[in-house]
């Protein structure tokens, strides 16, 4: 019957467009792999890795010498400088009382070195030609048991040495020996193991065969104590032993047997808060003794796991076959690249559908372990997979699809765009399908048998819909509703459609979700939730503390994704308005009261920039963050410390030295005169010439390192902290002299600051600033004060004789000028009184004028009164109509004259002014002077011819007009 099954599903798949995959997308770690090409690490091999705990700095073994990281970048140290043979170190082990003594060994040379005070001293215990001799060409194991430590090699021959006395003694080889040994350590005893099965214990400097340990009675090849109960070993054919308690007391682990493939020789295993983990080949596994569960944490696919240790912080720094891997196993975070394009996803009764990017396929999984996993195409595009009435429908752009449960083949029941279905349950038990689409709603009984239907408002633009309390509320790209069934005896009598509002604002589409028998709608302008007795829906994120509003009194951001973790708390996932909706940021919004919430970011601050296009709770409690690239698993329920105090580190500090290379060109280079290893130990003095001085600055949060900010000081130049920044360096340049000090602070991802890291240093003045030279400054200056006192005296008084002379000379020099200036003054007064006089002549005359020209006009109007007397008012009007016009006549011909004759107009003015016209002639001068005829001078000023020759004839006497010349 099963054959039968995959068959037909086989069969199922080919028609429908269904794929089967068998593999699962694991959830990730946040790594960071520290490469040559991008931290310049030095050797590509990095084997034995520590961390030296006073000043948090990351060591590791490799071929040249050891590497060591200052921040973003790695620092090497070739520790022999001496040899012209490579060291080929790959052990490492820190000294079991001094925290700034190692050990250190490998194929050439073995040694210790020390950090002392802001320098490296290493010391050669054993040198390359001794390597060969005694330890067969290579180190295998670096033991220490009281004041002795072992070096033990391929050959079983080895060194051993005194810390006390720094003397050594050898180790025999054992015996016919044609293999490599393996050696362990246990209760002080160290023991070497053949191939062959034999075990020999070291008793001095000899090796004495044994006939019954523990070690050849499980066949072990591995073997590690963790702590005093607890031990751990991995025998020849790759089973693992735990022993607790007792010595002889081994435990078979199935769990860790199975993840451990047969191929594998490298074994590590460390302990870490009551948990083991283990680093075999390229993995890295954990086993929990309490639980009893053991996991595959990581695959490093394509390197070798040398070694690892842990940070102060609880992550792993593991030395690989191509640099040094971070793994940070300290997050409730978890990171996976979203390769299948998951675009959102539902889960219903255990089963997972995932709609992909574009919404064209759906693939169709167990919620829990994923597998196997189905992928449905060729419907159009999805808009939702529900579950209702125990049977599973996708809703399309071409249809609704019921899956079949065992096969997931899609059968179409309905056509036409389908948003959404629900079932709602009858009194008859019997229920009934709401359908909303393009069409507006249809309502269906169990066989799809149509009931009533109704057009919606904006049918082609429903946004969202949701079945609550027996009513179905949708949405428009504005607008909310809510529609109840009228039911009668045995059918639907009508359907009543309300308009839901809103006691905030509201803008763009909404999205609706149900939650502890609530419902919530999301909006891009805030968060609501339904009431249900006064049907509005009523915002509950008007304050919201850490998010800002702009000047409209809006959030900057949209709100898009919601989901309700509890009572208290709602994951949210805000989009940036601002930045043409490219990124969200994921944040948890606690309440603190019914009308007040704070955002806290949590470890979700780790996440960085993402663009969050859905949020989906798995059946386990995990929430996924489905982004764009990335899928982020966030685990709520794992309680992490994100404020746990860090410090920040000055790591080196260097100035500008000038140096002159082969073809005597200047140039500059950085002499380092501070490595950060220890705290300085007392203040510096830099001579003046080095005044211009590079920091380099770190921290040991290692969580999204590349994101954490620094502010510096330099304390006797800097009034106050700069601004936060990414940047790890700082160059001061052309410092005065004087005692400074530069002081540097970290802020993590999590906004916590860390302790202040500083150093001191004095600059020395200048030769010619020094307290030598200004006392030799003030001898000399007394010297020429004593010296020169006499012949300054003479000087002085010759300088004053001369200087009263020039000033006599001065004098008379200014008395005369001052007598030029008082005759020049004198000439201006005379002209200016002058152009006084002309002035009031001036006035007089235009006073005159107009008194002449008020006469006229006083003649005038005695003439219009009189007129109207004896004529009436018509005779008036026709009057003082021509006299109008015959000023807006003359004052054109007026204008032209000005302009044509200014001389000649300027010579009947004054005429004027000095009575020797009246101003009718002056009138009449004006008209002639245009070559206006008698008749036209006579209609213009409305006199009569004989008067126009009279005038003209007087003008022409007085020269103002020229005389009539003679045909």
């Amino acid at each position: 019957m099963k054959s039968q099954n995959i068959v037909f599903m086989m069969f199922a798949s080919l028609i429908l467009n269904i794929n089967i995959s068998w593999g699962q997308e694991v959830s990730d770690f946040f790594i960071n792999h520290h490469t040559n090409k991008k931290h310049k690490i030095l050797a590509k091999h990095c084997y034995d890795i520590i961390e030296y705990r006073n000043s948090k700095i990351i060591i590791t073994a490799n071929y040249y010498g050891i590497n060591y990281l200052i921040g973003k970048k790695w620092r090497h140290h070739p520790l022999d400088n001496l040899s012209r043979l490579p060291a080929k170190f790959d052990r490492l082990v820190t000294d079991q009382k001094t925290n700034n003594k190692y050990y250190i060994g490998g194929g050439n040379q073995c040694g210790l070195f020390y950090i002392q005070g802001d320098s490296i001293a290493y010391k050669s215990i054993i040198s390359a030609t001794e390597n060969k001799q005694k330890l067969g060409g290579g180190l295998v194991k670096i033991y220490q048991t009281n004041e002795k430590v072992y070096y033990l090699g391929k050959s079983s021959g080895g060194v051993i040495y005194e810390k006390l006395s720094q003397t050594k003694t050898t180790i025999s080889p054992i015996s016919n020996l044609n293999a490599r040994v393996t050696y362990f350590k246990d209760q002080g005893q160290i023991y070497a193991k053949k191939q062959s099965g034999e075990v020999y214990l070291l008793r001095g400097t000899r090796w004495v065969l044994q006939s019954t340990t523990i070690f050849n009675r499980f066949r072990l090849r591995y073997y590690q104590r963790l702590d005093d109960q607890l031990a751990i070993g991995i025998n020849d054919s790759n089973q693992v032993y735990l022993q607790q308690g007792e010595r002889t007391h081994f435990q078979l682990i199935e769990q860790l047997t199975q993840l451990i493939p047969s191929t594998e020789d490298i074994f590590i295993a460390k302990l870490k808060d009551k948990v083991v983990y283990l680093v075999v080949g390229s993995s890295l596994l954990t086993y929990h003794p309490l639980t009893k569960k053991a996991r595959v944490l990581k695959n490093f696919n394509q390197l070798v796991l040398h070694d690892f240790t842990f940070d102060e912080q609880g992550n792993v720094w593991l030395g690989t076959s191509n640099g040094v891997v971070y793994v940070e196993l300290r997050s409730d975070l978890k990171v996976k690249e979203n390769t299948n394009k998951i675009y959102k996803s539902y889960q219903r009764a255990g089963v997972r559908f995932d709609i992909i990017q574009g919404s064209k396929q759906v693939n169709v999984s167990e919620a829990i372990n994923r597998k196997p996993s189905k992928t449905i195409a060729g419907l159009g595009y999805i808009h939702n997979v529900m579950l209702q009435n125990e049977r599973y429908f996708v809703c399309t752009q071409k249809g609704l699809y019921a899956l079949d449960k065992e096969t997931w083949q899609p059968t179409q029941i309905l056509k036409g765009n389908i948003q959404n279905i629900f079932f709602q349950k009858g009194n008859d038990d019997k229920g009934m399908f709401w359908v909303i689409g393009s069409y507006g709603l249809k309502v269906f009984d169990t066989k799809f048998k149509l009931l009533a239907e109704r057009k919606l408002k904006s049918n082609k633009s429903i946004f969202a819909s949701i079945l609550y309390k027996q009513n179905l509320f949708y949405s428009t790209k504005t607008e909310f509703f809510r529609i109840k069934l009228e039911m009668g005896k045995e059918r639907i009598q009508n359907f009543r459609i309300d308009q839901i509002k809103f006691d905030d604002k509201v803008r763009y589409d909404f999205r609706l979700e149900i939650h502890n028998d609530q419902l919530y709608i999301i909006n891009a302008r805030g968060l609501f939730v339904f009431n249900h007795k006064t049907g509005i829906a009523e915002g509950f994120s008007r304050n919201i503390k850490g998010l800002k509003k702009n000047k409209y009194g809006n959030y900057d951001q949209a709100f898009s994704n919601f989901l309700k973790i509890n009572e208290k708390e709602y994951l949210i996932s805000p989009v940036m308005l601002r930045e043409g909706l490219t990124k969200s940021f994921p944040v948890i919004l606690n309440k603190e009261n019914p009308q007040s919430y704070a955002m806290n970011s949590y470890g979700l601050k780790r996440i960085g920039d993402a663009y969050i296009t859905w949020l989906y709770q798995r059946g386990d409690g995990i929430i996924e963050l489905i982004g764009q690239d990335k899928i982020i698993e966030y685990d709520h329920s794992k309680k992490k410390e994100y404020n746990q105090p860090f410090k920040a580190f000055v790591r080196e500090v260097s100035f500008k030295k000038k140096i002159q290379d082969s073809t005597r060109n200047q140039k500059f280079e950085d002499e380092y005169i501070y490595h950060g290893f220890t705290r300085q130990p007392k203040t510096l003095e830099l001579p003046y010439p080095h005044n211009t001085l590079t920091f380099t600055y770190a921290s040991d949060s290692w969580a999204a390192y590349e994101r954490n900010l620094y502010s510096y000081q330099l304390i006797g130049l800097d009034d106050d902290w700069s601004d936060w920044s990414t940047e790890q360096k700082k160059e001061y340049t052309h410092l005065r002299e004087g005692t400074y000090t530069f002081k540097v602070r970290c802020k993590n991802i999590y906004g916590t600051i860390s302790s202040v890291d500083s150093y001191t240093f004095t600059i020395l003045p200048p030769w010619h600033r020094t307290a030598w030279a200004y006392a030799l400054y003030v001898l000399a200056g007394l010297t020429l004060l004593i010296g020169g006192s006499y012949g300054y005296s003479r000087y002085r008084s010759r300088k004053l004789y001369l200087r009263n002379q020039h000033l006599e000379l001065v004098v008379a020099e200014r008395t005369e000028e001052i007598k030029v200036q008082k005759e020049t003054i004198e000439i201006a007064n005379e002209e200016l009184t002058k152009a006084n006089q002309r002035l009031r002549e001036e006035r007089d005359e235009k006073v005159k004028i107009y008194m002449q020209e008020a006469t006229e006009a006083a003649n005038k109007l005695q003439k219009v009164r009189n007129t109207l007397n004896e004529k009436g008012i018509e005779a008036v009007k026709r009057m003082i109509g021509n006299e109008i016009e015959g000023v807006d006549e003359f004052a054109i011909v007026r204008e032209k004259v000005h302009q044509e004759f200014p001389v000649f107009a300027e010579t009947i003015d004054q005429a004027f002014i000095d009575k020797k016209v009246t101003k009718l002639v002056w009138q009449v001068g004006h008209c002639l002077k245009l070559g206006m005829s008698p008749m036209e001078t006579g209609e213009t000023l409305s006199i009569s011819n004989r008067s126009v020759s009279v005038h003209g004839t007087k003008l022409r006497k007085l020269g103002i007009l020229e005389p009539i010349k003679k045909a």
